[in-house]
């Protein structure tokens, strides 16, 4: 399906959700959903505490299945894929940013982000140069060489991103990319994956429950009680938003 903008989705959620069983109750975290995220966009998905965000994300991602429903990434059915296939698909075209950096703290900074090209067997040469590319970009060029350890909780976030964008990724997730961080450096990081969205035309999804993102994202998809009540482009003009709602209705 194209929608408004002209772009076709690079995600096409159908009908998806998750339960669990909680005691002898089964407990719905997120109620069936259907969602189209396109490419070249901050795509926000914002919600109480427990209304099923990182769950949806994780569905959608490929990290967990849903108990019904399809995802659609690049035209893949990713809960059709064997264990082994998936995998590879995200390696391949994804690329993710943990709530708690998830560096590994005997490497280094520079390490830390080249360690993806070596599982997607780049040459040592070609790996070091955009690892070096990567952190630059985010601002980090002068300490490639420190251990997570002597890194503040903004600078780690930021090896995070340059570590999920070294492989040129058509789909990022992000898990509350700004928890650990203060105002200054939440708008940085978030800065830095609207542009990379908007620079690599990739689609960036990202959950959060910081208020202070919305006016940095193109889109914002609000959850409640595990069910979408909301779904937004606040920063775009109210003529021109109703106009694309018509246009994708």
């Amino acid at each position: 399906m194209t929608h408004a903008s002209g772009a076709e989705p690079t995600l096409c959620v159908r009908g998806v959700c998750k339960r669990y069983l909680n005691g002898n109750q089964w407990l719905q975290v997120v109620q069936p959903c259907s969602l189209d995220i396109l490419p070249g966009e901050l795509t926000l998905i914002v919600g109480p505490s427990g209304s099923g965000k990182s769950t949806f994300l994780s569905m959608v991602s490929g990290l967990s299945q849903p108990d019904e429903g399809q995802v659609h990434a690049l035209g893949t059915s990713l809960w059709s894929l064997s264990k082994k296939h998936l995998d590879a698909f995200r390696l391949a075209h994804c690329g993710f940013v943990f709530q708690g950096f998830n560096l590994f703290s005997s490497l280094t900074a520079l390490d830390n982000v080249i360690l993806p090209l070596q599982y997607q067997g780049v040459p040592d040469r070609e790996a070091h140069q955009r690892a070096l590319a990567a952190l630059d970009a985010v601002g980090l060029s002068g300490r490639g060489q420190l251990l997570p350890a002597s890194l503040s909780g903004g600078e780690k976030q930021r090896v995070a991103i340059a570590r999920a964008m070294v492989k040129q990724p058509e789909l990022v997730f992000v898990d509350e990319p700004t928890s650990a961080l203060d105002s200054h450096n939440g708008q940085r990081v978030t800065d830095l994956l609207r542009s990379h969205a908007r620079q690599q035309n990739c689609t960036v999804l990202g959950v959060t429950h910081d208020p202070r993102l919305l006016a940095y994202a193109d889109r914002v998809i609000t959850l409640e009680d595990g069910a979408v009540i909301s779904d937004s482009r606040p920063n775009m003009p109210l003529s021109t938003q109703e106009h694309a709602e018509t246009e994708a209705s």
